[in-house]
């Protein structure tokens, strides 16, 4: 029998906005997922709920917002299932846009150690 190398996907997710605040059925919000080699990618994460709130709620016949990725809901674990299973699967450059390094896009962070896992503005963004 062959051994089976089990690989920890490793990352680490911002939310843009507090969290706190969150319908995790209804709701959408901005994260920023960071990396062990320091690239942080972008993506909004909307539920289908709310999709269907916001095209109700616009004129226009359709909805789309860039790097829209749609769950089920916005639990945390749910969310960390959903980024997880992402970057397993190689598909972050295809559903998120890369927006620079953690030392260019989090004011004081040198690197992947310096960043808070589900970090926000109420409870930082940078472990301290």
């Amino acid at each position: 029998m062959a051994d089976l190398k089990i690989i920890k996907t490793e990352y680490k997710i911002v939310f843009m906005s507090m969290y706190e605040e969150v319908d995790v059925f209804d709701d959408n919000i901005d994260v920023k997922i960071v990396l062990p080699s320091n690239l942080v990618y972008s993506a909004t994460l909307f539920t289908i709920s709310n999709v269907k709130k916001l095209l109700e709620m616009g004129s226009a016949q359709y909805f789309w917002a860039e790097d829209m990725i749609i769950v089920g809901d916005l639990t945390l674990m749910s969310i960390n299932k959903v980024i997880k299973d992402i970057i397993d699967e190689d598909l972050i450059d295809s559903c998120m846009c890369m927006i620079g390094t953690t030392e260019k896009i989090f004011r004081g962070a040198n690197g992947f150690e310096d960043i808070k896992h589900h970090g926000s503005p109420t409870n930082s963004f940078i472990n301290r």
